[in-house]
């Protein structure tokens, strides 16, 4: 396979990454807003008609559903940011040799491949620990372990949008490469 086909497969390899991770963004805040029942009268409906007692009872309830449907999702989302990612930095790596912005490219793809690997251990861990406060009362307040959840959500969160940004660089970056010249000035 020619040095241009690998660049352009890596980028499709980036968008794919892309896409999976703003479809995530999406799902998991759709779930949330449709298992709160302010937010979806229908999910109040079915709360009341399963006989769940209790608004905090009630929110639990709604809670486990949206979360484990999330859960779900992201244990196929980490597997596929990383496979992308790997994909992506074998197939470019040195496809983009001797083209300009090189350099960067080799950088950001580095990065993001490191990014996504450790993200990877984030997302079992980060299912135990949601599952282990699903049924947690929150009527005082966020207790230590919803706490904890939260900020290791924040960091998972943080390093996700990252990742996401590097892979929105490189698409650009990597397809402007096909086509072009070396930095030799000759055909690549």
């Amino acid at each position: 396979m020619g040095a241009e086909r690998r660049l352009l497969l890596a980028a499709a390899l980036l968008a794919l990454v892309v896409g999976a991770t703003l479809l995530s963004f999406w799902v998991a805040t759709r779930n949330f807003a449709i298992a709160d029942p302010r937010r979806s009268p229908r999910t109040g409906e079915v709360l009341e008609m399963a006989a769940v007692e209790g608004e905090e009872s009630r929110a639990m309830l709604a809670r486990y559903f949206a979360s484990e449907s999330n859960r779900a999702m992201f244990g196929l989302l980490g597997p596929l940011q990383l496979a992308g990612c790997a994909g992506a930095l074998l197939l470019a790596r040195g496809a983009a040799r001797g083209r300009a912005r090189a350099r960067v490219v080799r950088g950001l793809l580095t990065g993001c491949f490191a990014l996504s690997i450790a993200l990877a251990p984030l997302v079992p861990m980060m299912i135990a620990k949601g599952r282990a406060i699903d049924f947690v009362s929150r009527a005082g307040g966020n207790p230590p372990a919803v706490k904890s959840f939260l900020l290791w959500h924040g960091l998972y969160m943080a390093g996700d949008a990252l990742l996401l940004a590097g892979a929105v660089a490189l698409i650009p970056l990597l397809a402007g490469m096909t086509g072009g010249t070396t930095i030799a000035g000759g055909r690549a």
